[in-house]
């Protein structure tokens, strides 16, 4: 456990959707483990704001596809209507960019670990066969 406040915190027991404001894995080194997505709806009640085609039999339920963000392609479970697409896809980065940025890696000397289908933009990619032994 580590103490925050006053608090013992369990750092394992910190994940997707409450992490937010945590200082206790401050210049620890970590892994984010994992995609965050959320339900259908809350990508297309945004969607539907912003006139995307949220009800077309092809939007019903995410696909794995190749999907274009931010300079990047990459295969990922997402939709098929663009403006869907780009509000799943960008949760996803704000979602993931608040778990790396528990470390506060522009105050300590620490690493953090992706290991993710998407590509983190500050991130450095590491291309190899991790089931062979070293």
């Amino acid at each position: 456990y580590l103490r925050e406040n006053g608090i013992n915190v369990d750092p394992s027991q910190i994940h997707f959707g409450n992490g937010t404001g945590r200082n206790v894995l401050s210049g620890k080194d970590m892994a984010v483990v994992g995609t965050p997505y959320k339900v259908d709806e809350y990508y297309k009640l945004i969607a539907c704001y912003l006139g995307g085609e949220v009800n077309g039999k092809e939007n019903m339920r995410p696909g794995f596809q190749r999907a274009d963000y931010k300079g990047n392609n990459f295969l990922i479970t997402t939709y098929r209507d663009p403006v869907l697409r780009e509000v799943q896809l960008y949760s996803i980065e704000s979602d993931l960019e608040q778990c790396i940025g528990r470390a506060r890696l522009l105050r300590n000397n620490c690493t953090v670990y992706v290991f993710s289908s998407f590509p983190c933009e500050q991130a450095e990619l590491y291309l190899g066969d991790y089931l062979k032994s070293r």
